[in-house]
């Protein structure tokens, strides 16, 4: 069976959607035709991870060979005592993401259970005022729509947006019967933020397999992405594009592991970190010799930059230990990690930094500046050092996966 065949779908909820839009007289809910409606997101599981999905504590998840298509879904477990097998995601709203005010958004998936249960629905619509506006968009009448040990294709659709203060939102069940439109609260609300899509049953084990998400919204042109220029009067000391399929200089401490990755900034290559079970720091590192000879030296300023990427929103941290020939080690921390602007996510976003460093006095000295323009001062204990030997680059988030791109060392 072809996973992404989605058409007789789009054309029975695009014919609902038609007669909802005339009974509701607003032009905002006019489809576009069928053909014009492109795949945006795709889960279906083959890559073994169930990241993203949540469950509220009110089941186990696991990856099942149980599958609809391919080999691999997402199997759902009831957990003793709890009376809703959950499935859920949260899905963010705004420029730059996925989801946007006023398009509409397919979703269709093939699910099954080990008994026949009915399945229920909802979204929570979150607004940049704290308000949650809930929409049903289930029919657990619907004898039709139930769930079976059979595979069975499911499908909704949502449409969201701000209107004088409050969030309006519009459903349609798989059913293509019952349209809801929704209005919450006015609370002053200038822009939906994120929804949450909850779905669950009463069974023991359920299974969702080829989860699709499809939207009218037209898809912009996209402008080839190229390296960024050097600044002038400085010059390339080291860069990393990862093109050459090599991680080779980059390790991790045994906290994660390193792989190449075809998911790309720039070219098509890029390294990829992944957290080892039971760690928490999900590392990539760098040494760097320092001196004669070497491409760092004493007293340049070198700027330090690259693109990252996580698969959850992360916190980032960052340290340079710095090594002297006294045997000592200054601890430099240069990141901001409650800076939720410089927060990894699931975007890639550009961070860069600097560093100037030698030996005063028998003790390290320098200045580092963040991504945020934080700009610190540090110096070492003196131990009569008359020179740095090395530095260790470290940076480390607590997502499950994150990825770097285009890492480059300048200097003037």
């Amino acid at each position: 069976m072809m996973k992404n065949s989605k058409r007789n779908f789009i054309i029975a909820i695009l014919a609902c959607l038609c007669t909802a839009c005339i009974a509701l007289g607003t032009a905002r809910f006019t489809p576009v035709k069928a053909e014009e409606y492109r795949t945006v997101s795709t889960y279906d599981f083959e890559d073994d991870s169930t990241a993203g999905w949540g469950n509220n504590n009110n089941c186990t998840f696991e990856i099942s060979s149980e599958a609809y298509a391919g080999e691999k879904s997402l199997k759902s477990t009831l957990i003793d005592g709890k009376t809703q097998n959950r499935i859920q995601r949260q899905f963010a709203v705004g420029e730059g993401e996925t989801f946007k005010e006023g398009y509409h958004y397919v979703f269709t998936f093939y699910a099954k259970s080990s008994v026949d249960s009915a399945i229920e629905g909802w979204f929570y619509v979150y607004d940049d005022k704290g308000g949650t506006t809930s929409l049903k968009f289930s029919a657990t009448t619907t004898a039709a729509a139930k769930l079976t040990e059979e595979w069975k294709k499911y499908s909704f659709a949502i449409t969201m947006e701000v209107v004088d203060g409050a969030v309006k939102a519009g459903r349609i069940w798989t059913d293509s019967v019952n349209y809801s439109y929704g209005t919450g609260t006015n609370n002053g609300a200038t822009k939906v933020t994120s929804f949450n899509m909850v779905l669950f049953c009463n069974a023991q084990v359920w299974y969702m397999d080829d989860f699709i998400v499809s939207t009218d919204e037209p898809e912009t042109p996209v402008a080839p992405v190229t390296p960024d220029p050097v600044p002038e009067g400085h010059r390339i000391v080291t860069e990393s594009s990862f093109e050459d399929d090599s991680s080779a200089g980059w390790f991790n401490n045994g906290f994660s592991t390193h792989e190449i990755s075809s998911d790309a900034y720039i070219g098509e290559k890029s390294l990829k970190s992944t957290l080892k079970a039971g760690e928490t720091q999900n590392r990539i590192q760098r040494t760097f010799a320092v001196g004669n000879g070497e491409l760092i030296q004493e007293g340049n300023t070198y700027t330090f930059s690259l693109y990252a990427k996580s698969s959850a929103a992360s916190g980032i941290e960052g340290f340079f230990y710095i090594y002297d020939d006294a045997e000592g080690t200054t601890t430099v921390k240069f990141s901001a990690p409650t800076d939720a602007d410089a927060y990894l996510t699931s975007e890639w976003k550009k961070y860069t930094y600097s560093l100037i460093m030698g030996v005063e006095d028998g003790a390290v000295t320098g200045r580092r500046v963040w991504t945020d323009g934080s700009d610190y001062a540090f110096s070492g204990s003196s131990n009569g050092a008359t020179k740095v030997t090395s530095f260790n680059m470290l940076l480390f988030c607590d997502a499950e996966e994150w990825y770097m791109d285009e890492f480059r060392i300048t200097t003037d």
